[in-house]
């Protein structure tokens, strides 16, 4: 008898074969230039991955739009976004002061962008193009962020940087629907820079780095990781509109030590988490899964509650992109948290010096 694991990997070769064909195509009909890319006025920084969720790419999207601002340019956000209401319409989720958009219609990650980022706009739509156009149509001089835009090879960019997670870079080595590759590996070669991230993590460095210059021998690599900044109540995930409201400060991570905790997690890769509160000695006493991007309801928080009340914890730990969609259900008498993390680069002299020189800034 054929075990279930084989039988379902044979039924998606051809699923497999055929999209990467498409893929294939696609990227040819671009680079023979049949097809021609679109290009704003003001400069593009792309921010992606090759594989489909768990690269940690928000964290980097907000720290490259905090450090643009700190150079003394103005940072604007084009999201696709992901399970938003309607992203055939192009659409301001922040104008950088006030949120215009709930996250059931943003989308949860151009919503944590826009509530984390101050002096940020943020739009999404899934003509990133146009998105653009109706930022500059305001006359101001700028510098776009494509989230998630490896792929959107539709929009020329000046920069373009790719992630790769230290813990699994590669999603298995296979393409959509076996694996979790977008497109296949040797497109390393369109990038200009290289970021791993969770460098933090055990992974074999000389092995990775080899594979990643075998596409591109010259091509920078960089290394990041996550910091946690504490945890929050999961009722500051509010409907705050205005940004510049005064936030609760967060509790020191340290002060859960040693204590037992639910964990739950709506992620592409919730075993990530599970690692990152057992990292500070937190005792992780049970999990729940959701999809990725799981629109809570009121019978998920009662079975979550009624899991933590068995095992007698002291608080349930949740992600930030779960918090906001867990928000709209919070009661007070839930001990429920969720981990801020922002991202570090080793060594940002050299992420600002290829920004600055993407952008004609270096050296002026």
């Amino acid at each position: 008898m054929i075990p279930a694991t084989i039988m379902k990997k044979a039924l998606l070769v051809l699923p497999a074969a055929l999209y990467g064909l498409a893929v294939q195509i696609r990227l040819w009909l671009y680079r023979s230039g049949i097809i021609k890319p679109r290009k704003l006025h003001n400069p593009v920084i792309s921010v992606g991955n090759l594989t489909v969720g768990g690269t940690g790419k928000t964290p980097i999207v907000e720290l490259i739009a905090r450090r643009l601002r700190e150079y003394g340019e103005a940072p604007v956000i084009l999201s696709r976004g992901y399970k938003a209401i309607d992203i055939s319409k192009n659409l301001l989720v922040s104008d950088g002061t006030n949120i215009l958009m709930d996250w059931e219609d943003a989308g949860d990650e151009p919503f944590q962008l826009a509530r984390n980022l101050t002096s940020t706009k943020v739009y999404i739509g899934k003509n990133r193009y146009i998105s653009g156009q109706q930022a500059e149509g305001k006359g101001e001089s700028c510098v776009f962020i494509l989230d998630d835009g490896y792929q959107h090879v539709q929009l020329k960019r000046n920069l373009n940087i790719l992630l790769i997670d230290a813990t699994d870079p590669f999603g298995g080595g296979a393409l959509l629907p076996i694996g979790r590759l977008r497109e296949p590996i040797r497109e390393i070669r369109r990038a200009d820079i290289i970021v791993i991230t969770r460098s933090d993590s055990p992974f074999d460095e000389e092995t990775l780095t080899g594979a990643i210059r075998r596409y591109k021998p010259a091509i920078p690599i960089l290394f990041a990781y996550h910091d946690v900044i504490g945890l929050f109540p999961v009722k500051e995930v509010d409907r705050r509109t205005d940004l510049n409201e005064r936030r609760l400060n967060p509790i020191d991570i340290g002060e859960f030590f040693g204590q037992s905790v639910l964990t739950v997690a709506g992620i592409a890769r919730p075993d990530l988490f599970v690692k990152d509160v057992q990292h500070f000695q937190i005792q992780v006493a049970g999990h729940m899964s959701f999809p990725d991007h799981h629109t809570y309801c009121a019978s998920d928080v009662d079975t979550i509650l009624a899991e933590a009340r068995r095992l007698g914890v002291r608080a349930i730990l949740t992600t930030e992109k779960d918090a906001i969609r867990l928000s709209h259900l919070y009661s007070d008498e839930s001990p429920l948290y969720y981990l801020r993390i922002e991202a570090r680069i080793m060594d940002e002299e050299r992420l600002k010096f290829y920004i600055e020189s993407c952008l004609g800034r270096f050296g002026a």
